[in-house]
């Protein structure tokens, strides 16, 4: 049992004072961030895959020089927003930022090198572009607003790893400025921007609008988007849990053995269905 004066000479230890401090700021005692960076080891292999060409969303790129030039773009996009919305000034939208700064910057891995209000300034600024691609979906003009593929350019920056906004972050500020808009007509707006850049029709819009609370980002909206499987689905999958999974085989055995594949219009890559042909009745 240590004696006392042990006891203290152990707490002014300058080590032990140094090690007990970064174990409470520990960020693995933290929750782990939903937008992360990508690790050394993957950026390595093409680090231009992860790079954004055209606009910075989220703080990792943020300041880089050859998208300095949609930052005017993104100060354009707020005033064009204060002047549809017939407000006085954006200082409604900075303050709904404000509200949700703590909570957001818990999404990014820290540090960050941005200060209270350059964080605040970067998620309206960020925000506001987003949102005002959403309201042009909602009007049914984001074709007629982006030609020459400039849009789908956007969209696949959009669709990078490190270029996130926290999608609660995007919902809110749409909440603010199109209150007279539910959750549902904001979601099937989201829905109609990645129509064109993900595979199949999609995950059945009203599964996305139950689960908006659980979707982090406009990544992992895709995801639910076209990766995920429906409730319907689900519930398949539920039922046949104790199907002995060996007697699956593969699609090279089955087509081999006569059987054939054909593409059909489905909601997502689970939409499978089969179909006994009519020469083997």
């Amino acid at each position: 049992m240590a004696l006392p004066v042990e006891q203290a000479k152990v707490k002014e230890d300058p080590v032990a004072i140094s090690v007990n401090e970064m174990l409470k700021s520990s960020s693995l005692a933290s929750p782990k961030p939903c937008i992360s960076k990508v690790p050394n080891y993957l950026r390595q292999v093409n680090e231009k895959a992860y790079e954004p060409q055209l606009i910075s969303i989220g703080p990792y790129h943020r300041g880089k020089l050859h998208l300095k030039a949609m930052e005017e773009r993104k100060i354009g996009f707020l005033q064009q927003l204060v002047e549809e919305t017939m407000v006085m000034n954006a200082s409604k939208y900075v303050m709904k930022m404000r509200e949700l700064e703590t909570q957001a910057r818990k999404c990014y891995e820290q540090p960050l090198c941005l200060d209270s209000d350059e964080f605040v300034k970067m998620l309206l600024l960020d925000g506001c572009f987003i949102v005002q691609l959403i309201r042009l979906c909602l009007k049914k003009d984001l074709v007629n607003y982006y030609t020459n593929g400039y849009f789908l350019a956007l969209i696949q920056d959009f669709l990078l790893v490190e270029n996130q906004l926290p999608f609660f972050v995007i919902w809110e500020l749409f909440s603010v400025i199109e209150t007279g808009v539910d959750q549902g007509m904001f979601i099937e707006a989201v829905f109609d921007m990645f129509f064109h850049r993900v595979p199949g029709k999609g995950r059945p819009k009203h599964d996305l609008i139950s689960i908006t609370s659980e979707i982090k980002h406009l990544l992992d909206f895709t995801y639910h988007h076209c990766c995920h499987p429906s409730s319907s689905e689900l519930e398949a999958l539920n039922e046949t849990r104790n199907f002995d999974m060996n007697f699956i085989r593969c699609a090279l055995e089955l087509q081999e053995s006569g059987i054939k594949f054909e593409t059909i219009e489905g909601n997502s890559m689970f939409d499978i269905s089969r179909q006994r042909c009519e020469a083997c009745k």
